[in-house]
């Protein structure tokens, strides 16, 4: 026999997390996501003894805790604001070498302000002051200590070292906090596409290992699912932490190759990790899945207002940022047909579940 949820005011500080207010800083579905996981990241934990709020409602369901939230607790005044101008701009057109980046993959900010950017193009980590100003760099391709085939990403690692990642190797890297290779090790889920999502306040890492795709026709839009996993520092996988729906993807054929990648208007799964635990937010509802590594039980954090969708008009000015950005007149055309595909397959069928960014049939013109 089902057991009656039991209702009570949540205790702790998820509160702060202002769901409703997204919306009003928002204008696109991805950006709100990833908008709805900083502010979750920054929540903190709830410690014993702290005063019970008002406001969300917290319900258990065989086992799991369900925090619902239908109003703001911060005012329109107490929102967080972007200032309208940059403290400073790492990155020139056309200048000194240092400045000018290719295919950046990420960047990182360590304790004293020194911004360290992940140029894969270089295969370099690139280290710039607080007021932007190139300071040094590291790294060149190989595959001995302190050089990558390729640089996926960089990120602070605990006190103030560094941790690079090279996809091409399969292999992580330690630096000091000036960019000294320390010691390196290898992630092993045995899935051909790894990447670190993040990492937890006891030094292991948030991996995401995609498993291979399986065939499908060309321009056949499917599902890809993402498995989460920790790791400790040396490579040993620690718990498996939940399998989630990645995004919606498309195989293409060109040339005899065989390319799998993300379809257009394909919605987004995005992850953030702040202490112990992991915040992963779907298209396939409007709230987190919090995962805390020291207990077994999940907890999901849902806003119960009102959802905002993709329109055609977020469509019609994502393809044309995208015709705008394209290399040449065959990638343009390639984007056309596929937003005209795009279009035929939701008059004939909805594709597949993310409904948290379901587009409105009208509006496909494929321009």
């Amino acid at each position: 026999m089902p057991v009656e949820p039991r209702l009570l005011p949540h205790p702790c500080g998820l509160t702060a997390i202002r769901l409703p207010a997204l919306a009003r800083a928002r204008r696109r579905g991805f950006a709100r996501q990833c908008a709805m996981l900083l502010l979750a990241a920054c929540c903190g934990s709830c410690a014993p003894g702290e005063p019970v709020t008002s406001g969300p409602l917290t319900r258990d369901s065989a086992g799991i805790a369900i925090i619902e939230s239908a109003t703001p607790l911060w005012t329109g005044t107490e929102g967080w604001t972007v200032a309208d101008s940059p403290a400073f701009v790492i990155g020139v057109a056309q200048g000194a070498p240092a400045y000018e980046l290719d295919r950046v993959r990420s960047a990182t900010r360590l304790a004293d302000g020194t911004v360290v950017v992940a140029n894969s193009g270089s295969r370099e980590l690139r280290f710039f002051d607080v007021t932007g100003r190139f300071v040094h760099s590291t790294g060149r391709d190989g595959e001995g200590p302190g050089e990558f085939r390729s640089i996926d990403g960089v990120w602070r690692y605990r006190a103030d070292s560094l941790l690079a990642v090279d996809g091409a190797l399969g292999r992580i890297t330690i630096l000091t906090r000036t960019g000294d290779p320390v010691r390196d090790f290898r992630i092993e889920t045995g899935n051909p596409i790894v990447h670190v999502r993040g990492v937890f306040d006891d030094g292991s890492l948030l991996i995401e290992s995609w498993p291979p795709a399986p065939d499908h026709p060309d321009g056949t839009a499917f599902e890809i699912f993402a498995e989460y996993l920790r790791f400790s520092a040396d490579g040993t996988l620690l718990d498996s932490l939940g399998r989630f729906p990645k995004s919606l993807a498309v195989q293409r054929s060109q040339r005899g190759l065989v390319m799998v990648g993300p379809a257009l208007f394909s919605p987004w799964t995005g992850t953030a990790t702040s202490g112990m635990r992991m915040f992963v937010g779907t298209a396939k509802q409007a709230g987190i899945d919090i995962r805390d590594v020291r207990r077994a039980a999940p907890a999901i954090l849902r806003w119960s207002g009102p959802v905002e969708t993709v329109t055609a008009t977020d469509r019609s000015r994502f393809l044309q940022s995208r015709l705008e950005n394209a290399a040449t007149e065959a990638a343009r055309n390639t984007l056309r047909n596929e937003a005209r595909d795009w279009c035929s397959r939701r008059s004939s069928r909805p594709m597949a579940t993310f409904t948290q960014t379901r587009p409105v049939a009208s509006g496909c013109s494929g321009s």
